[in-house]
């Protein structure tokens, strides 16, 4: 019995040969005041080789990289700008509606200033001759040749009104409103051909070495093009497949794309043609009709952009993608529900107004729809049939020979059969249907307040009183899932009885969308939140998700195709996962899905439906989702120092400009922005870093020699064929330079020596003056006092030139072995003992304080000298009062220095050196021991025994006699002992020297 509610059937069939609808449509998305260019108007348009857009509007002329547009404004009469051609330097030019002609030169839009000496009237277009370097121009009162070689003006045809010009490189042709001109270079003038073409207002274009020649005017009649094509020395007219499509179409002209395609531009969209002219594209049908098409051209990654008169710019990424909605097709409503694939040439769609429709999808067009009224048409979400049967099911509705409508049945949100059974999932609850009918008795289970009105009823089993998103049953028909709106549970289909499958990896719930089952019996599961899984024995195998390459972690539908690769409907778009390989390909708005509001989808033959809540979108199954083209990648600017400079490849700058920024961008229109940029600074390190910002900063370098490279990854990772590379060379500060540490190095050696000279006159000088008085006094009583004071005053200033050679013979070792710090260090040392040994060598004593700075200055010399081999150690007995004890100058320094040069010099490692100083208080005795660990005296006799024989050691002999001489005459002399020390083995190990240093004396 029919439903006895408010049914209409509609059958569309004529609707589909009505005049007001037009065929399926590439998906085209509109650019416009969202995307940074409020522009309607667009009058031309190119495609440079660099990979740029450039766009001329009424506003002037713009650049499109796919991110962003830029402006190029130029003083001139009329802002607008029309009509590119790219001239023999691959430079830009177009033209206004004020006479004037533009070129883009450096970056900057300049006026053709050699066109002023002419008064044009109506510049109706150009053309340039690349094998002969001339500009043409057509104008109302004919021909212009400018020899862009020699600056020269030609005139032709002075009196006809030229409508176009069109240049081969081998041929010229003109025409004016009935006739045609062929330039001639020999005579360098224009023969009219002894032929003419019936339409007015002719356009020429040059494509494929053919000259095409089409009307402004609307075609009158089906059986001719209005277009004709350089032929034999002439143009004759073009015979070409579907005319009725140009039917009340004008402004015509033709272009070729760079797949060798032909396309026919008018006031009503655009006709494509293959090659050959004898087959028409996309089923011979009009390419945004409706549009006034000004230009239309194919990038390098597969996209079309087309440019309008009134209706801006459109990209279509493919034509592979088409999309049928209320506009385009006998769609009725654009808000999709619900789809299915009943039959081999037919869908059976949903959508919210409640309208089941059948799609043919041979015809591409509605062949049937029934309106349902009921309340519950707004939540068709699902179709499912029962085996062997053609009755569909959907909300509570059964669908009898695709016209009846019967009511009495479960609701259904998903299902899946099972044997005789089918499970049903709705929003309250998940039920076991036999589909067995049990005759003549009460639906037990199915009453929702309406009289039945079928006599065949199923018996249920309530499963569980949950709201439930998806059912599947299992290859082996033996148990099937529910996936709850908490869990996901398996049932065995016997008895009922049921386990929870939980994500093994993390223990929490898995919140199911769809579920679907690959040959090998995994178990594949859509979640809201968490991505999709594959499942085999209750045990997560794989997981997808956007840390591993997923689009998005919220997932509704899966579909497998025969390949057994996993499709995923997300809420940006479509995964293709391949779980044998984990790779994850991406299709969405860049791929041409036109919007992300998806429902479901489905595979019909060799193509994939994709419902959305703006129409149906279409696309062949083996479609191709990774974008293989490399991006382009240009430099954008370099701050030095937060300033823009000009661009180069190679920057030499001072020690302060060291802050640099640079940015790049990447060129690809289908990765909308979507880029990588791996980069490196050499230098620095070599390792790549990956960043998705477009500049990198560099705040502080260090001098030094760097190499920066960058490259650009589109959004699959494929990278750009060229690199960006800039070479910087940091300069160092001048005071940090070999030459300068070298030229103060040598100044100080010099100051150096100057003053060792001058203090050595000085002290010579004295000497003298000292022999001098020595010879008066020979005549007093102190004769031999001042005689030996004489003696150790020049014992003293031998002394210290002998300190001085060799501390210099150091500092020349670093200088020699490069070795710039130590040589700096020791030199500065040097110079502090240098002052304070000039200052203590005129005094005859000195107090302690002042000896112990000196010896530990000379210590630290011959420790860097010989680097970490080498410890020393002063201690000092806690009674003395360093600054009252006086004792003479220089007088333990020569004995340390024995103690390095024979004793410790000829070891190798583990060099120590112990002073001790000790006060006995009752003798008023000081009393100074120096102990090494060296190789011993014996050793260092036979060591010097092998030195040359004029050899002789300076500072003991002199400081013997120094000892002599100051002991003359005294009462408390100052005693030396010295002892040499073995070890258990009786083997040398070093010696020990005792001084004993009677104080009262000073």
């Amino acid at each position: 019995m029919h439903w006895p509610l408010n049914i209409k059937f509609y059958i569309l069939i004529s609707l589909l040969y009505c005049g007001s609808l037009v065929a399926q449509q590439p998906v085209a998305f509109h650019i416009g005041e969202k995307d940074g260019f409020p522009n309607s108007e667009i009058y031309d348009m190119i495609h440079t080789p660099d990979g740029f857009l450039w766009l001329g509007t009424n506003r002037g002329l713009f650049r499109y990289d796919g991110q962003e547009f830029k402006h190029y404004p130029v003083q001139s009469a009329s802002p607008a700008k029309t009509h590119f051609a790219l001239d023999k330097m691959g430079r830009i030019w177009c033209m206004n509606f004020s006479n004037q002609i533009f070129y883009l030169e450096n970056d900057t839009l300049k006026e053709f200033t050699p066109l002023r000496s002419h008064k044009i009237n109506r510049l109706k277009n150009f053309d340039f001759d690349h094998k002969r370097n001339l500009l043409w121009l057509a104008t109302a009162k004919g021909v212009l040749k400018y020899n862009l070689n020699t600056e020269k003006w030609s005139n032709y045809h002075s009196k006809q009104v030229i409508q176009g010009v069109a240049s081969n490189h081998d041929m010229v042709i003109t025409c004016n409103s009935q006739r045609y001109a062929l330039y001639d270079s020999v005579l360098d003038s224009f023969v009219f051909a002894n032929f003419s073409f019936p339409q007015t207002s002719t356009y020429l274009s040059y494509l494929n070495n053919k000259i095409f020649s089409s009307t402004q005017q609307n075609v009158p009649l089906p059986n001719t093009s209005g277009i004709s094509v350089w032929q034999q020395d002439k143009f004759t007219p073009l015979l070409l497949p579907n005319l009725d499509e140009l039917q009340n179409s004008s402004n015509m002209f033709w272009i070729q794309d760079a797949n060798k395609n032909y396309w026919l531009l008018t006031n009503n969209g655009a006709l494509g043609y293959t090659p050959d002219l004898k087959n028409v594209l996309l089923d011979g049908k009009r390419l945004l009709p409706g549009k006034i098409i000004t230009e239309l051209l194919l990038d390098k990654e597969g996209i079309y952009w087309i440019s309008t008169l009134q209706s801006g710019l459109y990209q279509i990424p493919s034509f592979e993608v088409f999309l049928q909605d209320e506009k385009n097709s006998s769609l009725l409503d654009n808000r999709l529900t619900a789809i299915k694939s009943i039959s081999t040439d037919q869908l059976l769609l949903a959508d919210k107004a409640g309208n089941i429709s059948y799609w043919d999808t041979k015809n591409k067009a509605l062949v049937n729809n029934i309106k349902v009224t009921a309340s519950f048409s707004q939540n068709i979400y699902h179709f499912w049939q029962t085996p062997n049967q053609q009755d569909i099911y959907f909300s509570y509705i059964k669908l009898v020979n695709n016209q009846d409508l019967e009511e009495g049945y479960p609701p259904a949100k998903s299902t899946t059969i099972i044997n005789n059974h089918a499970v049903i999932g709705n929003n309250f609850s998940t039920q076991l249907v036999n589909l067995l009918p049990n005759l003549g008795k009460s639906p037990p289970t199915f009453n929702y307040g309406k009289a039945a009105t079928s006599s065949t009823f199923f018996i249920s089993t309530l499963l569980r009183r949950q709201r439930t998103r998806t059912v599947l049953s299992d290859h082996s028909k033996q148990h099937f899932w529910v996936g709850y709106s908490d869990d996901l549970y398996c049932y065995t289909l016997e008895d009922t009885s049921f386990h929870i499958i939980k994500n093994n990896k993390e223990k929490t719930s898995i919140i199911a969308t769809d579920l679907k089952q690959s040959t090998d019996g995994l178990l594949w599961v859509s979640t809201t939140e968490n991505g999709v899984l594959g499942i085999k024995d209750s045990t997560v195998l794989f997981h997808y998700t956007i840390n591993n390459g997923l689009s998005s972690n919220t997932c509704t539908k899966l579909l497998i195709d025969e390949t057994q690769k996993i499709w995923a409907l997300s809420d940006n778009g479509i995964n293709k996962i391949d779980y044998n390989t984990d790779q994850i390909e991406l299709f969405d708005k860049k791929d041409g899905l036109h919007n992300y509001n998806l429902q479901d989808f489905v595979f019909h033959q060799d193509q994939v439906y994709v419902i959305t809540s703006k129409g149906m979108i279409n696309f062949p199954k083996d479609i191709s989702f990774t974008n293989t083209v490399a991006p382009s990648i240009f430099l954008n600017s370099v701050a030095i120092n937060n300033q823009d400079t000009s661009i180069s490849e190679h920057y030499s700058l001072a020690y302060d400009q060291n802050n640099i920024k640079i940015s790049f961008k990447a060129l690809a229109y289908r990765s909308q922005g979507d880029f990588q940029f791996k980069y490196r600074m050499l230098g620095i390190d070599t390792t790549w870093q990956f960043t998705g910002n477009n500049n990198i900063n560099f705040p502080a370098l260090n001098s030094g020699e760097y190499t920066f490279e960058v490259k650009a990854l589109n959004e699959d990772g494929v990278e750009s064929l060229e690199q960006i590379r800039i070479n910087f060379i940091i300069r160092p500060p001048f005071w940090k330079t070999l030459w300068f540490n070298a030229a103060i190095l040598l100044i100080l050696i010099l100051i150096i020596r100057q003053v060792y000279k001058y203090r050595l006159r000085n002290i010579t000088k004295q000497h003298q003056l000292e022999q001098d008085r020595n010879k008066i006094a020979l005549e007093k009583s102190d004769v031999e006092r001042q005689f030996r004071s004489s003696q150790l005053a020049a014992l003293k200033a031998q002394m210290n030139p002998h300190f001085i050679f060799n501390a210099l013979n150091s500092i020349q070792e670093y200088i020699l072995l490069n070795e710039k710090r130590l040589a700096n260090e020791y030199l500065g040392k040097f110079a502090d003992l240098m002052r304070l040994t000039l200052d203590m060598s005129n005094q005859d004593t000195v107090i302690l304080d002042d000896e112990l700075k000196a010896l530990n200055l000379y210590l630290d010399l011959e420790a860097v000298r010989f680097e970490d081999t080498f410890e020393y150690t002063i201690d000092l007995d806690p009674q003395l009062q360093n600054s009252h004890i006086q004792l003479p100058s220089m007088l333990i320094q020569p004995y340390i220095e024995n103690a390095i040069k024979h004793g410790l010099l000829h070891k190798v490692i583990d060099r120590k050196l112990s002073i001790q100083f000790e006060f006995k208080e009752a003798e008023q005795l000081l009393i100074c021991t120096i102990l090494d660990n060296g190789i011993g005296r014996k050793a260092s006799m036979e060591i010097n025994k092998r030195k040359p024989k004029n050899h002789k050691s300076f500072a003991m002999s002199a400081n013997q006699k120094r000892l002599e001489l100051l002991n003359h005459a005294r009462t408390h002399v100052i005693g030396i002992e010295i002892k040499d020390l073995y070890d258990e083995n009786k083997v040398a190990a070093g010696t020990e020297v005792i001084l004993n240093i009677p104080i009262e004396l000073f």
